[in-house]
């Protein structure tokens, strides 16, 4: 999948993203609207389109944090302390995800749609 961000005809951005991280992205998302687009098909997001996948984006990367926090409290020893805790286990999760190749990726559409939105582009979907 690739995304050009285009605005009177002319590419400002484009964003490559793998086929298996475009497809755990669509299906963490749970969403219909999304999950339900065909990857192979070409779709152009104008303004309300944008707004969604931030939204769906903005959630995924959540969950996934919040995911990467169960896991680590569940697999380390942390200290008793709550806010020695707090803070070590803040730097574990930022650390990890640091390394999250899915991360970079939704870090990016993200920044993507914000540029669109800021300079009143369109995103151009291209699938395969």
């Amino acid at each position: 999948m690739v995304w050009m961000l285009k605005r009177r005809g002319e590419i400002l951005l484009t964003v490559f993203v793998a086929d298996d991280l475009w497809y755990w992205l669509t299906t963490e998302a749970a969403d219909s609207l999304l999950t339900g687009r065909d990857p192979y098909a070409d779709a152009t997001l104008g303004a309300a389109q944008l707004a969604y996948w931030h939204d769906a984006i903005d959630r995924v990367a959540s969950r996934l944090e919040e995911r990467t926090r169960a896991d680590l409290e569940a697999a380390r020893r942390l200290p008793r302390d709550p806010e020695a805790r707090r803070q070590v286990l803040g730097a574990m999760v930022t650390e990890a995800l640091s390394r999250d190749p899915r991360v970079k990726t939704l870090g990016e559409l993200a920044a993507a749609i914000d540029l669109a939105r800021e300079t009143g582009a369109t995103i151009e979907a291209l699938g395969d």
